[in-house]
């Protein structure tokens, strides 16, 4: 059952419901102690109108799928979703970013995911929150490829729409094809 998604109707679900509702005398808005929450920072790095994506290794989750920078935050360290993306940035893709530039207002949009499994965790519901930001020419030609992401490149608009086409990239496609708008 740790792999399953926790569904209203099973019973695992309606279990934890009644008990959270005899110690909390409520219901938890769908939460059960089976699920887990994680925030995370996706960065949507531009450069020259192009999109920044990297190759995804082959022991990841979507193994050799394209996907942007970005990752979880690090509760253990009360990291900001602005310290995450810019963390991601620089163990990822080598990139140096200041975390200022990534405050909360300044997200594109923010997206809640259900039902995800990392490593040992199942039923993970996460939020993300994803940034664009213009790389200067400096930035873009310091990315450099990690384990993680062992190839990156750029690619314009066009690209990306044969990519999304071909079911090569890992990330949200609405976000993407949303940041190529807001560009316009």
């Amino acid at each position: 059952m740790a792999g399953r998604p926790i569904v209203q109707n099973r019973l695992r679900y309606k279990l934890a419901q009644a008990v959270l509702r005899v110690l909390y005398g409520r219901r938890w808005h769908y939460i059960s102690p089976w699920q887990h929450g994680s925030v995370g920072a996706e960065g949507l790095f531009f450069h020259n109108g192009k999109l920044l994506l990297g190759r995804r290794a082959a022991w990841l989750e979507h193994p050799h799928k394209l996907s942007l920078v970005g990752g979880h935050l690090n509760f253990e360290d009360k990291e900001h979703v602005g310290e995450a993306l810019v963390r991601e940035a620089a163990e990822e893709a080598g990139l140096s970013l200041n975390a200022a530039e990534f405050p909360l207002e300044r997200a594109l949009r923010a997206t809640l995911i259900h039902g995800k499994t990392y490593r040992e965790l199942h039923d993970v519901s996460t939020i993300v929150f994803h940034f664009v930001h213009d790389l200067t020419d400096t930035e873009a030609t310091a990315v450099r490829p990690c384990p993680e992401m062992p190839h990156w490149a750029f690619y314009s608009p066009a690209e990306v729409e044969q990519l999304i086409a071909a079911a090569e990239i890992a990330s949200d496609t609405d976000i993407i094809q949303e940041a190529f708008r807001a560009r316009r």
